[in-house]
């Protein structure tokens, strides 16, 4: 196997899943690792052959992971072709963000150089997304089918790569000094590279064929139909995950339990579930569904930071807020709470620039220079397209909040 992106979350989630088959006897289970970015992972993993430990938070468990083989930071994406032409390799996996999935991007001049170059040496490849986009397997494909657009080798990519949907959910709070001091007392080494995750943990992957291993038998779920799991998680958890942050930082909180006790948030949280509950079946039991995964937002062991949740907000604030504000606009269900989240977000943009504090997302310059504008400059420079009634109320929402402050606003 191949990981792209050997971040705290894939140490997390889905090296166990591999660690389970390697320690069932599975040959095969191996996992190399290669970062298209940073090398701080591969300095911290590589002094220690890759072992890392992973906590439980509910238990203080921990577990040494050793399905990590090895990991190599790969400045030149191009020149890297040689981990996917490796004839034994039959899955590849990534966790490398939303802002990946762009045309021209390093993921995708890394992959489609070598696929080009595996089509030479042939072998069926499962290249799994573990990002949440919704369809990002679907995404994966369409990026590639244009990166390789003209080329004699596309039509092998069709016939034997296969890009299926999967969805991925653990809370996995950045590791941090404290952190990796309580794991240091509970095994007695200092490991660098330790991650702490709550016991929660799932993964949901589309049956597209045979990916080389029973991940079966590791406890993934196999479906045919990936979408309803993604859209619940993207609309649900990470749509609250995202109002939290937003509002929970701009009322002085830094942890989620402590966004999700203020009886002001947990209203809001619920109230903006119950309107995208609207857009799923019966069958998906969204009640049921925010029940458990507000309870596990309550619990303090976690200590899940707001500001790392509220990173990147350009690009989650599209999948998780504005889709379902369209959809539900479309069939002409109320969305006043998602008005709501979307105005927060934009007044969490307004006080980082007017404070002078940078805003951690790739339109960081754009969103500066648009949110001193309005609401509308900031909404017109997303990859999304919403009714000009909505961005009215939007806009108005927004500037309730600046005039009133977040809580007068709401009516906290």
């Amino acid at each position: 196997m191949l990981h792209i992106g050997v971040g705290a979350f894939h140490r997390a989630h889905q090296l166990p899943y591999f660690e389970h088959l390697a320690e069932a006897g599975h040959r095969g289970a191996a996992v190399r690792g290669i970062s298209l970015r940073s090398q701080s992972v591969q300095d911290s993993l590589q002094p220690q052959d890759c072992l890392f430990t992973l906590e439980t938070l509910e238990t203080g468990a921990c577990q040494v992971i050793g399905a990590l083989k090895d990991i190599h930071h790969v400045p030149d994406p191009v020149a890297a072709v040689n981990f996917v032409t490796d004839p034994d390799l039959r899955l590849v996996t990534m966790t490398v963000t939303e802002k990946a999935y762009e045309p021209g991007s390093p993921l995708v001049r890394f992959l489609a150089s070598g696929l080009e170059a595996r089509a030479e040496t042939g072998g069926r490849l499962a290249i799994v997304s573990c990002d949440n986009l919704a369809g990002n397997g679907d995404r994966l494909a369409a990026l590639m089918r244009e990166a390789l657009t003209g080329s004699p080798h596309w039509r092998w990519v069709e016939d034997n790569v296969m890009f299926p949907n999967s969805m991925v959910d653990a809370i996995t709070p950045a590791s941090t000094e404290e952190s990796r001091q309580r794991i240091a007392t509970s095994i007695g080494l200092r490991d660098e590279a330790a991650v702490s995750r709550e016991s929660y943990s799932e993964w949901v992957i589309e049956d597209s064929g045979d990916p080389g291993l029973p991940l079966g038998d590791a406890g993934v779920t196999i479906v045919s139909d990936v979408s309803l799991f993604e859209r619940r998680k993207l609309k649900c958890l990470n749509a609250s995950h995202s109002l939290l942050a937003y509002a929970g930082l701009q009322l002085g909180h830094q942890f989620v339990d402590e966004a999700i006790a203020d009886q002001r948030l947990h209203n809001l949280v619920q109230q903006m579930s119950l309107e995208v509950g609207r857009l799923f079946p019966v069958h998906a039991d969204v009640e049921q569904y925010m029940n458990s995964t507000l309870q596990r937002f309550e619990n303090p062991a976690i200590g899940h930071r707001l500001q790392q949740i509220a990173m990147d907000g350009s690009e989650k604030m599209v999948v998780r807020i504005f889709s379902s504000l369209t959809e539900l606009k479309q069939a002409g269900a109320p969305y006043q709470a998602l008005v709501l989240a979307a105005a927060i977000w934009i007044s969490f943009l307004y006080d980082r620039s007017a404070n002078g504090d940078a805003i951690d997302d790739p339109r960081s310059e754009v969103l500066s220079q648009a949110v001193a504008r309005g609401a509308a400059a900031v909404l017109d420079i997303l990859d999304v397209e919403l009714d000009k009634d909505v961005v009215a109320e939007i806009d108005a929402a927004f500037r309730q909040i600046r005039s009133l402050g977040l809580a007068g606003a709401v009516g906290l």
